[in-house]
């Protein structure tokens, strides 16, 4: 009895996570905060194991109120992208975000400085003592705890599969003019032929790829639709859920469970 009573009080600590943890320690992100519309619904905060050697995306929270996101290579043959603004902590779960402006310099396709003027609200989530999800507000608290869920569904499909040669199914494209929301709704619909579905959430692990994870609700099955820009709009194929269990499965007997 008093075993089970510590590991449930044990979840809900882990759960519970104050903004101000993330204030004043540098941490490696998915993508660079604020620096792509369509990747702002759900951002990865792991901490480094030594900041000092830490490449690839970043984000640190200043005491000043000023935020900072930045990608870092060991090299300098890169494309370097950094992201300004400012936060401020609305409550103990949430926390809202200020994009000033963002910078590109180096072996980059757009060199140069790009304003912003906009601001987004995010839930924290605290999964471990190492790990924090940032997830945009529904406005709706319940909704944004249902969309931990999916976030951890999500990322455990960015730490398996995303960028690795799997079989997949489909292989469309739609155009550039519609929203990154619009081409998930087209492809669940006419091409999955859902009637009944959501589009939970959307990430990525990847500058040029985003993942919609969608829900079948008369099956209760998820559907991961992979989007990547191609020379004329976007490529989008989807894996399901049985494929990301056996990919799962087969990574666990390989290599070990993943943190």
């Amino acid at each position: 009895m008093m075993k089970t009573l510590f590991i449930i009080l044990n979840f809900l600590c882990i759960g519970m996570v104050s903004a101000q943890d993330l204030i004043g320690t540098q941490w490696e992100i998915n993508n660079i905060l604020g620096d792509n519309v369509n990747k702002e619904d759900f951002y990865i905060l792991t901490k480094p194991e030594n900041p000092d050697w830490s490449y690839g995306d970043h984000l640190q929270l200043s005491t000043d109120g000023n935020f900072k996101s930045w990608y870092s290579a060991p090299c300098g043959n890169d494309c370097f992208t950094t992201s300004y603004g400012t936060y401020k902590k609305i409550s103990e779960e949430y926390i809202s975000f200020h994009i000033q402006k963002v910078e590109h310099w180096g072996d980059c396709r757009d060199e140069g400085e790009v304003k912003k003027n906009k601001t987004n609200t995010y839930y924290v989530y605290k999964k471990s003592e190492s790990e924090i999800y940032l997830l945009k507000t529904t406005d709706d608290h319940s909704k944004d705890l249902q969309k931990v869920t999916y976030a951890k569904v999500l990322a455990d499909y960015f730490r398996i599969i995303l960028n690795k040669n799997y079989s997949s199914f489909g292989n469309i494209t739609l155009p550039s003019k519609l929203t990154c929301q619009q081409r998930a709704d087209n492809y669940a619909s006419q091409y999955l032929k859902l009637t009944n579905y959501e589009i939970c959430i959307t990430g990525s692990n990847d500058f040029f790829i985003s993942v919609h994870l969608v829900k079948d609700l008369d099956k209760n099955a998820y559907y991961y639709i992979v989007e990547r820009p191609l020379k004329e709009g976007y490529g989008l194929f989807h894996y399901t859920e049985d494929q990301v269990k056996e990919f799962r499965d087969y990574y666990e007997k390989h290599y070990g469970k993943r943190k």
